[in-house]
């Protein structure tokens, strides 16, 4: 399974009336209901979601709920796994993914040196069970292009070395024709794709673990820690400690 990271955990135990306020954030976030219902805003659009569901949000989306049967929530934020290729909204889950949610809570609640990597692997098979479920009921299964099948094993392997060549040889193509094939549809090459998504992920690092900057850069799939800092200054436009104690600076001025 591919490397997955769980950013927090949140176990809620919500009133029935219970609002929160629209919030964001900047890993993907996936809510499983535990007898609560109610409504979700996303993105301005309402759903309506029943006892027993999940809602997958993606990063930087807007969101808030509306609460109208008490109950409870295990929240989870997840980089990596393929998380991102996940469509958000509501999913109707299996007992399989109300097992992962009551472990992550008991995880997350537990003193043991091996905590967080136990939540990174549970998060993992909870995105894994939720790519299956709704890949399994996706009416769109069958004409996936090209270029999202490379995109999707790019997500699955984020933070692994893979090669132009391995990816094309994986979805039956030549190199030069994936990328031709991946620009024309995503408007950037795989290579600039993977970095993108690598600095995208090393943003939710800096900012919510107090992880070395070398360490994230590992964590990200750079081998390099100053080819991560350069790449990191040309897309972001700071380098990665400049942007997490600016971060943290505005968080603490408010």
């Amino acid at each position: 399974m591919a490397h997955a990271r769980c950013t927090f955990t949140l176990v809620l135990d919500l009133k029935a009336g219970h609002r929160c306020a629209a919030h964001a954030h900047e890993c993907a976030e996936i809510v499983v209901n535990q007898d609560c219902s109610g409504w979700l805003w996303h993105n301005r659009m309402r759903y309506r979601y029943p006892s027993r569901s999940a809602f997958v949000y993606q990063p930087g989306t807007q969101h808030w709920i509306e609460n109208c049967e008490a109950g409870r929530q295990v929240c989870v934020g997840v980089i990596g796994a393929g998380v991102h290729s996940l469509k958000p909204g509501v999913i109707q889950p299996d007992k399989e993914v109300q097992d992962l949610a009551e472990a992550i809570s008991a995880a997350a609640n537990a003193t043991s040196p091996f905590r967080e990597s136990k939540l990174d692997f549970l998060a993992g098979l909870l995105v894994l069970r939720l790519k299956e479920l709704t890949h399994r009921d996706s009416p769109e299964t069958a004409t996936t292009t090209t270029a999202a099948r490379a995109r999707a094993l790019l997500d699955e392997n984020l933070t692994e070395k893979m090669e132009i060549s391995d990816l094309a040889r994986r979805v039956y193509v030549s190199p030069g024709y994936l990328r031709l094939l991946f620009r024309k549809e995503f408007g950037e090459s795989p290579l600039h794709y993977v970095i993108r998504r690598r600095i995208e992920q090393s943003r939710v690092l800096l900012l919510s673990t107090n992880d070395p900057v070398q360490a994230v850069a590992k964590s990200c799939g750079f081998s390099s820690p100053f080819y991560f800092s350069r790449m990191f200054r040309k897309i972001i436009g700071v380098a990665p400690a400049v942007y997490r104690a600016k971060a943290r600076s505005a968080t603490h001025a408010k």
